[in-house]
């Protein structure tokens, strides 16, 4: 070309972009095959695992930090993909905190990127130690970085059972069937390795140990419940003034668990004893129907709820053989017969079968529903609800239309 004119196409932009695509892209890209990643903070960490107050334990790592640059200039706005690799085949590694173990950051003005997405820390790896890698990744130029979960750190506080263990409650009541045990309130204590209380710390008390079935409630829809304990060190479970957790649908012993951060746990023994047995029905006693029977109501629509029909309370009468009306005695409901699409609910947690007692008139009720007999669903038709005591019985007829 030497001594030739320069080709005139070639004061055209667009002539330049059709000869030298290639180099236009290049140029526009920053170079981005000359990247590349110099490792500036996090690297060759040892961190321990430590005990939650949920139970878990984690190692935390500090934040990672890369720049990317190229012939020494930063390149901002890049992404750098961050993956965790070669850790043993029991351990999980979190870098999101949705529970992905692979992000991606952008490089900032001075060409850095940082990775601190677990609550300002770059990494949490659970259930296993040893050591692993985390590699950074961008525009074909990597960074590897080597971690290592050392080890199960010693406790440094410990959590000791002040009150509440060794209680044993039988289940009573009819919110639920065969009744709840309701325990009285749970105490630990939080101290220092110099045994001094630990104030303003959190305290998770959970489920341990429990009979097949058995269900355990701390507050209105948890198994767990997360406290802190107070200027003495001291968290206690107390959910309604007194008591400090309910038991329902089976019987036998069960542990509480409470755990703090770095602490060692505590354990409640506690027992749901046998309920007594419910007292015999009394041979020829009669039952009759008081109040409640031939209603008809239409569904209708509630608040969170499919359209229900709703019937106002039913009672019956219990009599003696000798026609004195009979008190505390037990009465028990069901429904012999529904169309095959409908639902009935007697109890608010979602039963059909119901318990009440009679008083001192021989009266006994049912109206758990809110001051209701019985929420009827998804279908219309006549239905039936029968109260019994022994081989006494009275029928409800009612209809849903």
């Amino acid at each position: 070309m030497a001594g030739k004119p320069f080709p005139a196409c070639m004061a055209d932009v667009q002539c330049r972009r059709l000869l030298f695509p290639y180099r236009i892209a290049q140029r526009l890209q920053g170079n981005m095959s000359n990247a590349t990643i110099e490792i500036l903070s996090g690297n060759n960490q040892n961190q321990y695992r430590l005990v939650t107050a949920a139970g878990n334990a984690v190692a935390t790592f500090a934040p990672l930090s890369v720049r990317v640059s190229s012939g020494g200039v930063p390149l901002a706005g890049r992404q750098v993909s961050w993956s965790a690799s070669g850790q043993p085949a029991s351990m999980a590694v979190q870098t999101e905190p949705g529970g992905g173990a692979g992000s991606v950051t952008v490089t900032g003005a001075d060409g850095v990127a940082v990775l601190d997405r677990m609550g300002g820390n770059a990494v949490f790896a659970y259930y296993a130690d040893g050591g692993f890698g985390v590699t950074a990744a961008c525009d074909g130029a990597s960074a590897a970085f080597k971690q290592t979960v050392a080890g199960l750190a010693p406790p440094a506080l410990a959590l000791s059972v002040l009150s509440g263990d060794h209680q044993s409650v039988a289940r009573a009541g009819f919110a639920v069937p065969g009744g709840k045990a309701v325990f009285g309130t749970l105490q630990v204590k939080l101290t220092d390795a110099s045994g001094q209380p630990v104030p303003r710390a959190n305290v998770y008390f959970r489920g341990g140990v429990k009979p097949e079935g058995m269900a355990i409630q701390m507050s209105s829809n948890s198994e767990g419940a997360l406290l802190t304990t107070d200027a003495n060190g001291i968290a206690t479970l107390d959910r309604s003034g007194s008591h400090g957790l309910a038991c329902y649908y089976a019987e036998g012993a069960f542990t509480i668990v409470a755990g703090a951060d770095n602490s060692s746990t505590a354990t409640f023994s506690l027992t749901v004893a046998p309920s007594a047995p419910p007292p015999a029905p009394i041979a020829g006693a009669s039952l009759a129907v008081h109040a409640g029977d031939g209603q008809t109501q239409a569904r209708i629509h509630g608040a969170g709820r499919s359209a229900a029909a709703n019937f106002a309370a039913l009672t019956v009468q219990l009599k003696g053989p000798d026609g004195v009306p009979l008190d505390g005695q037990q009465i028990s409901w069901s429904s012999p017969s529904h169309p095959r699409e409908m639902a009935l609910q007697t109890e608010p947690g979602g039963g059909m079968s119901s318990i009440t007692f009679t008083d001192a008139n021989g009266m006994s009720t049912l109206n758990r529903m809110s001051g209701f007999s019985v929420r009827a669903y998804f279908a219309d038709g006549p239905f039936t609800l029968q109260a019994s005591h022994g081989s006494a019985t009275a029928l409800f007829h009612l209809t849903v239309g």
